[in-house]
């Protein structure tokens, strides 16, 4: 399952007929796909429901009791990269994870994290010395080549880089 990409966990049963609560990982929560694979390679045939904030209200075949989605709880669902995606513009926070930075053909840095604290994504480059924050935006990022694991920046990132902790 090494490319596989976590989209949801089941949080809970919803209901008494054995509906499925699942936490959507998506931003902004995105459907969710016909089949969902565990950890193990086992399969889950899923039919969406309907969206309730963050969680994804689903049937999943052969699951007909609130006892027996219970069981399932804690379970996180995978779906393969290439069946979720269908933009060249939106990515997985696990492809640009290792990303190197390159500014004018110099790595600057690599991303060692992504965090949202409410004001859209921020990637965290290591430098090798420090790190820092720098906005997944155009003004700062103006290229993605996710099959050679390169991000192209902008000057503007310099002015970033020299805040760094």
């Amino acid at each position: 399952m090494s490319d596989s990409i976590l989209i949801a966990k089941i949080h809970s049963p919803f209901g008494v007929r054995g509906l499925a609560r699942l936490l959507n990982f998506a931003t902004p929560p995105a459907p969710i796909p016909e089949v969902l694979y565990s950890e193990t390679g086992k399969s889950f045939r899923i039919e969406f429901l309907f969206q309730k904030d963050q969680f994804s209200i689903c049937k999943i075949e052969g699951i007909t009791s609130r006892e027996e989605m219970a069981e399932l709880k804690g379970i996180k669902l995978y779906t393969q990269a290439a069946h979720q995606l269908n933009t060249t513009d939106e990515f997985y926070y696990s492809q640009l994870m290792g990303c190197s930075v390159l500014l004018d053909n110099d790595i600057i840095g690599t991303v060692e994290d992504i965090q949202n604290f409410g004001a859209g994504d921020l990637l965290l480059i290591n430098t090798g010395r420090s790190s820092f924050y720098c906005p997944f935006h155009a003004d700062f990022i103006t290229d993605v080549k996710i099959e050679s694991k390169v991000l192209h920046a902008h000057t503007n990132i310099l002015d970033l880089k020299d805040m760094e902790k």
